[in-house]
């Protein structure tokens, strides 16, 4: 093909052209609890440094909502880049969500999750390795192990008590 211009002719071949093969870095962007972000190292705060440098993060049962942003960093046609992501723990495949770069998970089970992202760039080359997070979500206290003991020994403290005074 040749195209004339002002200063004379560019001249290429189609079949010169190939696909972009760079397989693009996945980032995470940010971490929202209930639809806001959440700031980073503030009193209270589940995260200590930004969300891209954390490798674990804590949360309580009451944070029963939380997001993920992402990015593929390729810039060649950014509204091509795809993304798929998975919560190791809950999800039992990938899902693919087109160029939508966000996840929210709800009401996830007290446990440990590991969040992962894998991203492609505008020909579809995917970062299989992409990025992961883990994740611990903290029961309530009365599901936790300790308080199950304590109210099973007030029970068998109260059984015995009312035995014992049966006797008298």
């Amino acid at each position: 093909l040749a195209f004339g211009g002002g200063n004379g002719f560019d001249i290429f071949n189609p079949e010169d052209l190939s696909d972009n093969q760079i397989k693009p870095n996945v980032v995470l962007t940010d971490f929202l609890l209930f639809n806001k972000t959440v700031p980073i190292s503030e009193n209270g705060s589940v995260l200590n440094k930004s969300i891209s440098l954390e490798k674990e993060i804590g949360l309580s049962y009451k944070d029963s909502v939380f997001s993920f942003e992402f990015v593929s960093l390729d810039f060649t046609v950014p509204g091509k880049n795809l993304y798929a992501y998975k919560m190791t723990g809950f999800d039992k495949d990938w899902v693919y969500s087109g160029n939508n770069n966000q996840a929210t998970y709800t009401n996830l089970d007290p446990g440990e999750y590991i969040f992962r992202v894998k991203g492609s760039n505008n020909d579809g080359i995917w970062n299989e390795e992409g990025v992961s997070l883990k994740i611990k979500i903290k029961p309530p206290f009365w599901k936790t192990l300790w308080f199950k003991g304590m109210g099973m020994m007030a029970v068998a403290g109260t059984a015995a008590s009312f035995y014992n005074n049966k006797l008298k």
